[in-house]
């Protein structure tokens, strides 16, 4: 498998409130696998980025006493609810005591023994692109939920006002319920996890057609999130690109060290880490949560308002 992983700031606050988590695994059963999140802070939401982040560190936690020897659909999905819970309950406590509102949503996926598993809460989505582009989520927001209902065309989904009402997210409401789909992986698919600024203003056509030219790189993500800016997108973009290859092959991330089995990958030559959660970019707030609540650990940047229903 090949993985890359990007994440550019928005244009119009100071603060990027997505956060990305992203490793290659190695297993002598199931050879290369990938396990990604990717969590979008809610932009109009007092420290959005505090969210997001404690969502990547706590599937991080997870990950690192999770045994994968044996990949279990059931027991999956009951680990990660139970993990999703976790970080709603700690986010409404910090709320409840800063006296502020923040939420994230949430798409974790691993990629293992030739199955994608997929956690979801929120609009952020994973896509399947192989013949064609396919969404593999179901976006948690009004006019998603008005589409499936076949009350609003996909056409005016795109430009309807209320696009950014989601019906439920990390750390905010009474409760969550996070969908869980797993399915066979098409062998050498490409697999798209990313936050909304990533399809904004750019069709879900238009990203298969970008990702399905050539072998998958780092410089495919780029030219979306290219793609958006020049189009007028503000919103923070974030996402991770997986090549599923069963032989697995050269992976072009840079591997600097392993723990426990697991590579952290980053940019080969230097520069940027996409990896948002292996490093402290530039212009992190220092704020102090309560236990349980992750401070951020990503580049500075915006996100368009965003708000649950």
């Amino acid at each position: 498998m090949i993985l890359f992983a990007d994440s550019s700031a928005g244009t119009h606050t100071p603060t990027n409130q997505d956060s990305v988590f992203a490793e290659l695994l190695h297993d002598a059963r199931h050879g290369h696998m990938v396990f990604a999140v990717v969590a979008d802070g809610m932009g109009g939401m007092a420290r959005g980025e505090v969210a997001s982040a404690t969502v990547a560190n706590h599937f991080a936690t997870w990950l690192r006493g999770a045994d994968l020897t044996e990949v279990d659909p059931k027991r999956l999905r009951h680990e990660w609810c139970a993990v999703a819970e976790g970080i709603h309950e700690a986010l409404v406590v910090y709320s409840d005591r800063e006296h502020i509102t923040l939420g994230s949503t949430a798409t974790v996926l691993l990629l293992a023994a030739q199955r994608y598993h997929i956690m979801n809460v929120g609009d952020t989505r994973c896509y399947e692109i192989a013949d064609g582009i396919r969404q593999l989520t179901e976006d948690h927001s009004l006019v998603a939920l008005e589409v499936r209902r076949g009350q609003l065309s996909q056409e005016r989904a795109r430009t309807d006002a209320r696009q950014n009402v989601l019906l439920q997210c990390l750390g905010a409401g009474a409760s969550i319920q996070p969908d869980f789909f797993t399915g066979p992986a098409a062998p050498d698919a490409r697999y798209l996890v990313c936050t909304d600024g990533l399809r904004h203003l750019v069709s879900d056509d238009e990203i298969g057609q970008v990702l399905a030219q050539g072998p998958a790189s780092l410089a495919q993500l780029q030219e979306l999130i290219k793609l958006n800016r020049d189009r007028g997108e503000t919103d923070d973009i974030s996402a991770v690109l997986i090549q599923n290859s069963p032989q697995g092959g050269t992976n072009p991330l840079e591997s600097r060290g392993t723990t426990g089995g697991t590579d952290r990958l980053y940019p080969a030559g230097g520069g940027t880490n996409p990896l948002r959660s292996a490093i402290r970019g530039r212009g992190t707030q220092e704020l102090q949560p309560p236990p349980g609540v992750i401070k951020p650990v990503q580049t500075a940047g915006a996100g368009r308002g965003r708000k649950p229903q």
